[in-house]
């Protein structure tokens, strides 16, 4: 009998051991529940907020309006006297015109807005004016043009200053754009 209850006891207190092994994993895992809970619930903030963010900047870009362009053209001129005369002769050219309607917005008065020009060689390298580099939020242009909108259609034109004899013959675009935004393009031969 004795014999049995000390068995009996080891039994017990092995039982007892296990149980208190179990006890504290319990407790582990319940923390650990816990806090992923907690970083769970504050993910869901998080991502909550993002949603929130998202929602602001599709209505900012859908309430955004952007210029309506038509009729952009590239072309080249050499100088004779000081005068500019159009032609197509790639080696004779020391001006680029870039040209373009922007068509009016009764709504969009008094504004003032920038384009940008971006002329781009056969090679679809970006040409710079007079080898000044215009750069914005990463993206080269050619060059920028103010204006203020007056609700009317407007034409407006520009020109680069290249040195004579750097054009090659070829295809060269002529890109439009507003922000980041491209807004119109077209080409034009050179011989």
């Amino acid at each position: 009998m004795e014999v049995k209850h000390d068995s009996l006891k080891l039994k017990n207190n092995f039982l007892k051991y296990n149980n208190m092994l179990l006890s504290d994993k319990y407790e582990e895992t319940r923390k650990m529940i816990e806090e992923l809970r907690g970083k769970s619930s504050s993910l869901a903030e998080a991502e909550a907020l993002l949603r929130e963010k998202n929602k602001e900047l599709n209505k900012e870009l859908r309430i955004k309006s952007y210029l309506k362009l038509q009729n952009s053209e590239g072309s080249g001129f050499r100088l004779r006297s000081a005068k500019p005369i159009k032609t197509t002769k790639a080696s004779t050219i020391e001006k680029l015109r870039g040209c373009v309607t922007i068509i009016g917005n009764p709504n969009d008065r008094n504004n003032e807005k920038i384009i940008y020009f971006q002329f781009l060689g056969p090679n679809m390298g970006v040409i710079e004016d007079n080898a000044n580099i215009i750069s914005v939020n990463g993206n080269i242009y050619s060059k920028r043009v103010e204006l203020i909108s007056a609700g009317d259609d407007i034409s407006v034109c520009d020109f680069i200053t290249i040195p004579e004899g750097s054009l090659e013959p070829g295809t060269y675009t002529l890109n439009v754009f507003e922000d980041e935004k491209l807004l119109s393009s077209s080409e034009f031969q050179l011989k």
